[in-house]
């Protein structure tokens, strides 16, 4: 993020991740925020997709959209708002992971959208919204969320870590996948 209060990137472009089409050898600033709106902090996935959490509260995503990870059914090659956020709950944090998103809310829910095959975004089956995770105990806010390769951690208000997701090297603790946060 710039002075400017715009998001740049460089490197390979493919799926207009970086906006537009072709590699950027210096580093560029991408397009498609609205009028007025800066750049707050961004993420960029793995697979060819990017997050902006925009100064509106909103978070916008580019680039490779396969999974739902940027919500709807199309790639993208400029910055556009993911949709599910409930009116008047501002984005305060966004993660990417290996074709997935997640988002923290200012209700201190985490939202999640893409690829969900390893439980990553609680459940079963992938998303192209961004929905609820599920697990935490009632009365329970996170204030910090990343995301691995295929597993989520969240940071709770009670002090504790929350982990759902793939756990074949033990990074969530324990053995065996988790499809809610525990």
């Amino acid at each position: 993020v710039g002075q400017d209060g715009r998001p740049y990137g460089t490197g390979n472009n493919l799926y207009g991740s970086l906006t537009g089409t072709g590699a950027r050898p210096t580093l560029t600033a991408m397009s498609g925020l609205p009028a007025g709106v800066r750049a707050v902090s961004v993420a960029a996935g793995p697979t060819w997709f990017s997050l902006v959490r925009g100064s509106d509260g909103r978070v916008y995503g580019t680039g490779k959209n396969g999974s739902g990870q940027l919500t709807g059914l199309r790639d993208a090659a400029s910055l556009r708002p993911l949709t599910g956020m409930p009116a008047g709950v501002a984005a305060v944090d966004v993660a990417a992971g290996n074709d997935f998103t997640l988002v923290l809310g200012s209700d201190g829910v985490v939202r999640g959208t893409g690829h969900n095959g390893s439980g990553q975004l609680t459940g079963i089956g992938n998303r192209s919204t961004l929905m609820p995770l599920t697990g935490m105990p009632a009365g329970v806010r996170a204030t910090a969320i990343s995301a691995g390769a295929l597993h989520t951690l969240v940071v709770a208000d009670n002090g504790v870590v929350y982990g759902a997701g793939l756990n074949d090297q033990s990074q969530l603790t324990g053995t065996g996948a988790r499809r809610t946060l525990t």
